[in-house]
């Protein structure tokens, strides 16, 4: 599934879609192949870390 078009991403976590620059990067394109975009936005991934 390609979720990168036209700059904006869908994030796995909470299902919506978002702008490139809502999302982290990465540069191991190996585990992250659609340009390094990790598939889960700042917020959720922050949520996830704190608890």
């Amino acid at each position: 599934m390609d979720n990168v078009k036209n700059d904006l991403i869908f994030c796995e976590k909470c299902h919506r879609t978002l702008k490139r620059s809502e999302f982290y990067l990465s540069n191991n394109l190996e585990k992250y192949p659609n340009g390094g975009t990790i598939p889960i936005c700042k917020k959720c991934l922050t949520m996830h870390v704190d608890n």
